[in-house]
């Protein structure tokens, strides 16, 4: 390996037009010793040296044109590609195609690919490599922020062409997709159209995963819109999720000054679908949201506006609001309310006493 990681170095920046002879004279060696390793050996090392290098754009595509076409001739005249195809082949040329595939060609793509380069890999891979294949695919794509139009052609290939793959496992990968958040990502309803048709339960863990991967706000609410279409009752089970998430702008969620809009938006679904209000922590809701919530005909919202002002301790900034909850037609908001009155009024008094003094 010391041989071929030496003679890789001989790639080097600025003289493209040597690259072809190097790599041609790599595969002579390499088939001249009789043993598929060394094929595997060679592509590794120039695979390694590609990306080490560090290409410009025009130097990388002048890469791509010579270190793609190894992998094919490897793949093509010294593997076994109709057993490949097929999920055959021996131990040894499955392991090379992985490797080469996955390991080496893949990497590749992520490091400045277009559309085309991904679907010449696509078109090599066999069905026992698509699910490693395209994970490996989508994973480096977003670790390396490259163009998400490659990683969202992968999605599709997934779901459409290797449908036989685990829907659990592309709904993971769509989800992880349009968390990232990056300009270029597909938007949700994109992935959803990747992964339709859709069972209820499918949907509701395809919003489940997203949300758990922590996504912008915008996004967030996005996805559960499109779910309260499906299922109202997971929509607004799920919903509590969003309050905790960052802004589209990547910031801290702060509840002192978030806008009430996530807040109305989940008392308006809970009031269309006649469904009682979730139970949502009332340190992730906006100040904002109080007169909203008091003035809601759900109780459980009237509830939660009393619970926020004591917890955030708004009594006196939320006097007129409080007061009018003390006379709530509600018993539970009116007790929740007065007991809380009663607090402020004793302070209050107990202020007013000791100034006094």
């Amino acid at each position: 390996q010391n041989i071929a990681e030496l003679w890789a170095r001989l790639l080097r920046p600025g003289e493209a037009a040597k690259w072809p002879q190097v790599v041609a004279d790599m595969e002579r060696w390499a088939c001249s010793r009789g043993k598929l390793d060394n094929l595997r050996m060679v592509a590794q090392v120039v695979s390694q040296r590609a990306v080490a290098m560090k290409l410009e754009a025009e130097a990388r595509a002048a890469m791509f044109a010579v270190v793609v076409p190894l992998f094919e001739r490897i793949l093509d005249q010294h593997l076994d590609k109709e057993a490949l195809n097929k999920d055959g082949g021996t131990d040894l040329e499955r392991s090379i195609a992985r490797d080469i595939l996955v390991l080496h060609w893949a990497p590749l793509l992520v490091n400045g690919c277009g559309r085309e380069d991904s679907a010449r890999l696509l078109a090599r891979c066999p069905t026992f490599l698509s699910r490693p294949m395209g994970c490996s695919l989508i994973e480096l794509a977003i670790q390396a922020k490259c163009p998400c139009s490659v990683a969202h052609d992968v999605l599709i290939w997934l779901a459409t062409e290797r449908r036989e793959q685990p829907l659990t496992d592309l709904i993971n990968l769509g989800a992880k997709l349009v968390a990232t958040g990056f300009l270029n990502a597909p938007s949700f309803q994109a992935v959803v159209d990747c992964l339709k048709p859709l069972t209820p339960d499918q949907s509701v863990l395809l919003v489940t995963s997203l949300l758990e991967m922590q996504p912008p706000r915008n996004i967030a609410c996005e996805a559960l819109r499109w779910l309260a279409k499906v299922s109202a009752l997971d929509a607004v089970g799920l919903w509590p999720k969003v309050l905790t998430l960052k802004d589209t702008g990547g910031d801290e969620p702060n509840p002192q000054n978030k806008p009430a809009a996530e807040v109305v938006e989940l008392l308006q679904l809970c009031m269309a679908s006649n469904l009682e209000l979730p139970l949502v922590p009332p340190r992730s809701c906006p100040v904002a949201a109080v007169p909203v919530l008091a003035a809601s005909d759900l109780p459980a919202a009237r509830v939660l506006a009393v619970q926020i002002i004591q917890e955030r301790e708004l009594a006196e900034s939320s006097r007129e609001t409080l007061k009018m909850l003390t006379g709530d037609p509600c018993p539970v908001v009116q007790f929740a309310a007065q007991l809380l009155w009663a607090a402020l009024v004793e302070d209050t008094e107990e202020a007013a006493a000791a100034a006094a003094a």
